[in-house]
């Protein structure tokens, strides 16, 4: 789902969420909830040890639009949708 989208690259002040964004990217194409779940962690975590510097937050924007956007593709996947069942897959 994630059409070839590139992301920046993960700035050294943000190492630890470099795993999830790795795992996300192997997923893309075999498993969109996996690729979905693991970026919006890696946002997430990434936020609460942002430095606020330029380079973290356009990974930051490019990770939103791609959730966004990823959302709204799947608004019928349930897994996606609602945090439970996410949780439960």
């Amino acid at each position: 789902m994630s059409g070839g989208v590139q992301f920046s690259e993960c700035p050294p002040t943000l190492k630890p969420i470099a795993h999830y964004l790795k795992a996300a990217t192997e997923h893309d194409s075999r498993d969109i909830i996996v690729a979905y779940w693991s970026r919006l962690y890696a946002l997430q975590l990434g936020l609460k040890l942002s430095s606020h510097l330029p380079e973290e937050t356009k990974l930051f924007l490019e990770l939103m639009d791609w959730l966004e956007k990823t959302k709204k593709e799947q608004s019928g996947n349930e897994s996606i949708t609602n945090e439970v069942a996410g949780q439960a897959y």
